[in-house]
């Protein structure tokens, strides 16, 4: 085998032979060849293996290891994670499609900046037959507003770098589900991020039989546990609870009209907003502004500016949002769609 790869994909599997070939062959396509792939089959009994040996017999860069009980995906990336060579780690799922580019594209940038420590980037999201493109901010300060409180990348489209600080990275064990979102947020404090523009780096299938279908209640607490910790770290005077939590992040993406019971939890999104740019400069602050901004005016309109000056919410917009900015809100008080995040936004994880 060769030394020394690059890349390490690091793939968890469990059951997908009717998906396993095309994957594997998607990678045998990229237009980069510094690659090894750690497949850890997690106790598979449905032809699963004999798939990876027949490709590890054709590449000898596809490098199974085969677990004799299933015991989630966590554990399985953690054992390829274990036994990966690449300074970089490429995570795909068994189930999905490695677009021709995706590895050039992404270690390119990674060599290019060594502040950044994940990249991921757009992706093609097919369910029920319908395809389409979803694109992660790009802009990095609405990159990282965006993941305080949502997942804004698909799993198996990113690469990170494989070490900090000298140490191998793992995902966190307690996490079952949304380990992705987890580990993100961890290397986010830790360094850069950056989302590429499309064309889409891989293709993901969405199926009924899928984690975030079949774990979604568990997968949205284990989210909220880091939203939580990602606002506790930028206001750690205030004791977040997780109801705070929740609705907080309903109103940072998926803002509904104002009801007078959500003045408070707006006025601490504002709160988060002028704590979050505090080291951005003026150009990011009125850009992230402009967001925030229209994300309000959108859900107050003419019929809930009444809500606002009673209860003294305009003061908290007054005292946060850029003075530029301020200038033309009153040209925005018609109702109008909350602004998109790009062509698609993520689930919670």
């Amino acid at each position: 085998m060769a030394d020394d790869p690059v890349v390490s994909v690091v793939m968890g599997v469990f059951n997908e032979a009717p998906h396993l070939a095309n994957t594997l062959d998607s990678l045998l396509a990229q237009d980069y060849p510094h690659w090894e792939a750690v497949v850890v089959d997690d106790g598979s009994q449905d032809g699963s293996r004999e798939i990876l040996a027949h490709y590890q017999q054709q590449d000898e860069r596809i490098q199974p290891l085969f677990l004799e009980h299933n015991g989630g995906l966590t554990r399985a990336l953690n054992r390829g994670l274990g036994i990966a060579r690449g300074r970089y780690i490429a995570r795909l799922d068994g189930d999905d499609l490695c677009l021709p580019h995706r590895l050039k594209r992404q270690v390119a940038l990674l060599e290019d900046r060594p502040d950044i420590n994940l990249v991921g980037g757009a992706w093609l999201e097919v369910r029920e037959g319908k395809e389409r493109l979803v694109q992660p901010p790009t802009e990095p300060i609405l990159l990282r507003w965006h993941a305080l409180f949502a997942n804004p990348f698909c799993h198996g489209s990113m690469l990170f770098r494989r070490l900090w600080q000298g140490e191998p990275l793992f995902y966190e064990p307690a996490f079952a589900v949304a380990q992705d979102y987890e580990l993100w947020c961890r290397l986010m404090e830790k360094g850069g991020v950056a989302a590429l523009s499309a064309p889409p780096l891989v293709r993901r299938c969405q199926r009924s039989t899928g984690i975030s279908v079949r774990h979604k209640e568990e997968q949205y607490r284990l989210a909220l546990t880091v939203v939580r910790a990602n606002l506790q770290r930028i206001i750690p005077f205030h004791a977040f609870t997780m109801e705070e939590t929740a609705r907080l992040r309903t109103l940072a993406t998926y803002p509904g009209r104002l009801l007078p019971e959500e003045v408070v939890d707006y006025a601490i999104l504002l709160r988060l907003f002028r704590q979050f740019v505090l080291n951005y400069p003026p150009a990011d602050r009125m850009l992230l502004g402009k967001v925030l901004a229209a994300s309000l005016l959108t859900v107050m309109g003419r019929d809930n500016w009444s809500v606002v000056w009673k209860t003294g919410l305009w003061w908290q917009m007054v005292t946060t949002l850029p003075l530029p900015l301020l200038f033309s809100l009153p040209r925005r008080f018609l109702p109008q769609r909350t602004p998109s995040w790009g062509a698609g936004t993520r689930n919670m994880a």
